[in-house]
């Protein structure tokens, strides 16, 4: 922390670490869960990750994603990185919008607690 900001410097380790909010129509449940599990083992387990839907306009006019039924879309997200995030082997999820496994590929690190991935409804309006 910087000066003045109240903190001490041996406080670190007891912060933790925020994402924001990732977008879950930019990035596939799989590839967000790697680099979240990474991230989380190099920070001591100290990520928060935050995970929403984003604004429908910049999903549509950008990106050119159909919004469709954006809150069920993003249970199906937040249910398939959790699936990558407690998996001990190769992931086998599937779901409405998601389809994960049986292939071989790497497992992220299992995340030692719930903070790694925090699920919720979002209110897409």
């Amino acid at each position: 922390m910087g000066a003045g900001s109240g903190g001490s410097r041996g406080s670190r380790r007891d912060s933790t670490i925020g994402s924001a909010i990732a977008v879950s129509y930019h990035r596939h449940p799989y590839t967000l869960a790697a680099a979240a599990a990474q991230i989380d083992r190099l920070s001591g387990e100290r990520l928060v990750l935050g995970i929403g839907t984003g604004h429908r306009a910049g999903v549509e006019t950008l990106l050119h994603i159909d919004w469709g039924d954006a809150p069920a879309r993003l249970r199906d997200y937040l249910a398939a990185v959790r699936a990558c995030l407690d998996a001990d082997g190769p992931i086998e999820h599937r779901n409405d919008h998601f389809h994960i496994g049986p292939r071989a590929q790497q497992v992220p690190h299992k995340a030692g607690s719930d903070k790694a991935c925090s699920t919720g409804d979002q209110n897409p309006h």
